[in-house]
């Protein structure tokens, strides 16, 4: 499972959130930390896997410990950073804080190793993670979704910065959610943009100058001009893949995964 990435622009990419006004991650992957437990974990066949030594490449210039309490590390297919005749797909994700939908971008390292449900079950318990029990659902939705090709995507969280409100509850800092990801589109120049959920989109839609709502513009193809690149970008609208509103979901899925695929063959 060799890679293709580009090494320094993986490293590019680690130093832009290294800025002082994120520091979302740590500088390393320690013994207690979820990722370490899985690396650790993974047969050695795996161990190889692309993801895991590009992740080490990419902790080892995070500076200090995590500063801001936010996202997940970001998941990455093995041709994202380099020349490729597919689009760079941008996914953005949120972490619901439940087990029904649980973070899609944390579990995202797994979608080619383990291939079910039940595979899954087994190793989470051998290694002491939590239950993703949308597992089986969520991967087979992105398995269809990009015919089993994950080389060109990149998956993270849309919000990456919380406050506290007047009542001590944790809440989504919006302002500087949006501000971060404005920067790193510019930076991870997508082709096309996936928002998974209302959150998403309710974050990405003032970016690109647009109002609608999520009920109009759920499963559809949107192309919005980014006025930071100069650039058409396709935004397919995506209903979250979780149990929580799982009518919902599937009422959308398959138009959806349709949009999604007739956006990469446009390329």
């Amino acid at each position: 499972m060799a890679t293709h990435n580009d090494k320094e622009r993986i490293i590019d990419l680690s130093r832009f959130y290294d800025d002082d006004n994120y520091k979302f991650y740590p500088n390393r992957c320690d013994g207690k930390s979820n990722l370490k437990k899985i690396m650790n974990s993974i047969p050695d066949y795996y161990q190889k896997y692309y993801y895991f030594e590009e992740i080490k490449e990419f902790l080892k210039v995070q500076t200090d410990r995590n500063v801001n309490k936010g996202p997940d590390l970001p998941f990455w297919g093995k041709n994202y950073f380099t020349i490729s005749n597919r689009p760079k797909i941008l996914i953005l994700s949120q972490d619901s804080h439940s087990e029904y939908s649980c973070s899609v971008v944390f579990y995202a390292c797994l979608f080619e190793l383990i291939c079910n449900k039940k595979e899954f079950e087994i190793f989470r318990k051998k290694v002491s993670i939590s239950d993703f029990v949308a597992y089986d659902l969520v991967r087979n939705y992105f398995i269809e979704m990009f015919d089993r090709n994950l080389d060109t995507i990149f998956l993270t969280d849309a919000y990456k910065f919380f406050k506290i409100n007047k009542k001590g509850i944790e809440i989504r800092d919006t302002k500087r959610s949006r501000e971060l990801l404005q920067k790193e589109i510019v930076v991870l120049e997508p082709d096309i943009i996936i928002t998974l959920g209302c959150l998403s989109w309710d974050l990405i839609k003032p970016i690109y100058k647009n109002h609608k709502k999520y009920s109009a513009c759920v499963s559809k193809i949107l192309s919005l001009e980014n006025p930071f690149l100069n650039k058409i970008h396709h935004i397919v609208v995506s209903p979250f893949p979780g149990y929580r509103r799982i009518d919902f979901f599937n009422l959308y899925r398959e138009k959806t995964i349709k949009n999604v695929k007739d956006s990469i063959n446009r390329y």
